[in-house]
């Protein structure tokens, strides 16, 4: 009796922390690019300004803010289009993109906050939470110029940065590990104990 009361209470040591929810914590990534500038009169061919790598296991953006100062140097027309946007690249391929700043004849500098604009922010989260970590390694945000192709369309940019706040999925914590460990051991010892 007094054995199986023993091997009851090292199962629930080793088994407890699938039923503990605290004992899982997130990872706070938070990363950033500034400084590049940029000319394009290439139009139709989109010019990175900067790129950040996500660490594996990424889900969820918690902050995404950017600032540019843009203009459209040129005499033809303007379109919201002809700016800075961000993509989100999932092993070379666009997954998700959005704008932050669109140019117009004067320059100005323009900020985006993605807190702001809920609706991107959950769809970015959403195509975030998709990713199969392990077949996709490489998923990277960046920050790009996007100069149209209409003649007399010329973007320029200055001073371009984005910082971006972003959640790993949880891992076990130290003292999860330990226990379960501990748990496993006292089991382990407690049926060599009953085979003697």
């Amino acid at each position: 009796m007094k054995l199986k009361t023993l091997n009851t209470i090292a199962l629930s040591l080793a088994l407890a922390p699938m039923f503990c929810a605290p004992v899982f914590a997130d990872v706070i990534q938070s990363t950033s690019h500034s400084g590049t500038d940029s000319w394009s009169p290439t139009h139709w061919i989109s010019v990175e300004l900067g790129g950040v790598t996500l660490a594996t296991g990424t889900n969820n953006i918690l902050a995404l803010t950017s600032s540019v100062t843009l203009v459209d140097q040129g005499w033809g027309n303007q379109a919201y289009n002809n700016g800075v946007q961000i993509e989100l690249f999932v092993d070379g391929q666009n997954a998700y993109n959005f704008f932050v700043a669109s140019a117009d004849h004067s320059w100005s500098t323009q900020t985006y906050d993605i807190t702001a604009n809920l609706a991107t922010l959950t769809g970015l989260n959403a195509v975030l939470s998709s990713i199969v970590w392990g077949v996709n390694t490489d998923v990277k945000l960046v920050l790009d110029a996007t100069p149209q192709g209409w003649p007399g369309w010329e973007l320029h940019t200055r001073n371009a940065s984005f910082s971006v706040t972003s959640e790993v999925a949880a891992v076990p914590v130290p003292a999860a590990i330990w226990l379960f460990a501990s748990g496993l051991l006292g089991l382990g010892a407690l049926r060599k104990k009953a085979q003697a």
